[in-house]
């Protein structure tokens, strides 16, 4: 399913001529002899153009990428970031790195760098991937984006989104400016407090007013987790996930 809306979209891209360049992430590199990433695998459909550990010059824009390496590779990874800003140096017009990676002060543990591995000084942007919640912030001139996921894959993504929104990043670069575009979840995501005086069955109701199932979290308070429990498998079957959380119990 995913790969079919991913060729989807590509499709889009091949009906207006739009360019495609991609890097390596985590989940589309490739693990097994004689398999193909999901880029490699519709090529057929549009010249895409892996920017792996390369860069490229469009008009006047100097883009880099350097693909995704894992935390026991971070000696290579920062060699290879630092070949990518010693060619941008040469560079006078605007200057992008893409990464896919975490960056300390934004994943508290399992980062493949630190703050200070990122060349700031030498790029006007540097947008990266693998975290899925936003992040904006500037460092000196340098503005350091992650985009993030353009879906919700659990509830913590979607408490993320009340906050930073979920969507793509516009760069234009005749105004060195990006705007941030927010798209709307197509699927409900419902956080409710249960305790002994909830009615379950308007709370029932309520989960079967949507015309797709949504995905539910239960905070259950002073109920012990059995009951809580089979308050759940009550609703479960109105609900496209269900999760249970069960405090104080007694």
């Amino acid at each position: 399913i995913a790969l079919y809306a991913y060729e989807k979209q590509l499709n889009k891209l091949l009906q207006y001529n739009i360019p495609y360049y991609s890097i390596t992430g985590n989940h589309t590199l490739i693990r097994k002899q004689h398999f193909m990433s999901p880029d490699e695998l519709f090529t057929h459909l549009l010249d895409i153009q892996s920017l792996d550990d390369k860069n490229i010059i469009i008009n006047n824009i100097f883009i880099a990428g350097v693909k995704y390496r894992s935390e026991s590779k971070k000696e290579e990874l920062v060699d290879e970031i630092n070949k990518q800003a010693e060619a941008a140096q040469q560079h006078n017009g605007l200057k992008i790195l893409l990464l896919h990676q975490a960056v300390d002060v934004d994943l508290l543990y399992g980062a493949e760098l630190s703050e200070q591995d990122l060349p700031t000084h030498i790029f006007d942007y540097i947008f990266i991937g693998h975290l899925h919640s936003r992040i904006e912030r500037k460092h000196g001139n340098c503005s350091i984006i992650y985009p993030g996921s353009i879906e919700r894959s659990n509830t913590t993504e979607a408490r993320d989104e009340n906050n930073r929104g979920k969507g793509f990043i516009i760069l234009d670069t005749d105004n060195n400016s990006y705007e941030v575009i927010n798209i709307p979840c197509s699927r409900r995501f419902i956080f409710m407090n249960v305790n002994k005086e909830t009615n379950m069955e308007t709370v029932r109701e309520k989960i079967r007013n949507y015309s797709h199932k949504p995905i539910v979290e239960l905070n259950f308070k002073a109920i012990d987790v059995h009951k809580a429990h089979e308050i759940g498998h009550i609703i479960a079957d109105d609900c496209l996930r269900l999760s249970i959380n069960v405090a104080n119990e007694q």
